[in-house]
């Protein structure tokens, strides 16, 4: 009876030390996202695409645009980053006389995603998101769900579509972080609805579209189309002219 109740208490012990891994785990989660929207600040995985090959630690610090890099800091975060599949590092590869025998590190197919002049690339969705302007919102779901109204307007005492109006730095990082999520939404879907939009006839209104790159995108592939792009005036203030598209506010 002894040993199954040690038993018990083990288990739970292990149980409980699960538990206290996975709050951890969760408490300290915005260092994965924040590490990454670093990468994308220094155009990481652009200076190992531009270079070709996987780089060293200190040519890739040599590459970043600053006078001064701090070389012990970007090791630490490639290291998160690489931990987290991010970008590869190999320690085996033989070393070229630029490399001096470091660890090399190398594009995976997550990190292309993040190269900024790449036609499918989440980078600037990314800055969006992990931008403290986005990140504030979140501090205030708790005062959101007690008093009512969105997190948003507890931050800011307005909502996005408000904020947006009267802020136009805010406006303009909105608007191209959705723009960058539209490229791969809308290949799916033109390629999935081809025959529909083929034999659509008229006129076709995308309510709510931004600056109209996913209406811009649908009348390039079927010229057809006549497209209205529908949304609110300082977000259509800012889009550009897309052949075959009429923006429109309300």
């Amino acid at each position: 009876m002894s040993n199954l109740n040690t038993n018990i208490v083990n288990e739970d012990a292990n149980e409980l030390l699960e538990g206290q891994a996975q709050v951890f785990n969760h408490l300290f989660g915005f260092v994965h996202s924040l590490a990454i929207k670093s990468a994308v600040e220094l155009r990481i995985a652009d200076i190992i695409h531009s270079h070709g090959q996987p780089m060293s630690l200190s040519h890739l610090a040599s590459k970043l645009e600053s006078a001064s890099p701090d070389v012990p800091c970007l090791a630490r975060l490639m290291q998160l980053l690489a931990w987290n599949n991010i970008f590869t590092v190999d320690y085996n590869r033989k070393p070229t006389s630029k490399d001096e025998g470091e660890a090399l590190y190398g594009l995976t197919p997550t990190s292309r995603w993040l190269l900024h002049d790449n036609e499918l690339s989440l980078a600037p969705m990314f800055l969006t998101f992990t931008h403290p302007s986005m990140m504030a919102p979140w501090q205030e779901i708790g005062r959101s769900i007690k008093e009512g109204g969105t997190a948003f307007e507890k931050a800011y005492g307005e909502s996005i579509w408000e904020k947006g109006s009267k802020d136009d730095e805010f406006n303009k990082l909105f608007n191209t972080g959705m723009v960058s999520v539209t490229k791969t939404i809308l290949d799916a879907i033109l390629s999935g609805y081809k025959e529909g939009f083929s034999k659509l006839e008229g006129t076709l209104v995308d309510v709510g579209g931004g600056i109209g790159k996913a209406m811009a995108n649908i009348v390039e592939a079927h010229p057809h189309i006549k497209g209205i792009n529908f949304d609110q005036p300082h977000v259509v203030a800012t889009a550009p002219r897309f052949q075959g598209i009429t923006h429109v506010w309300w």
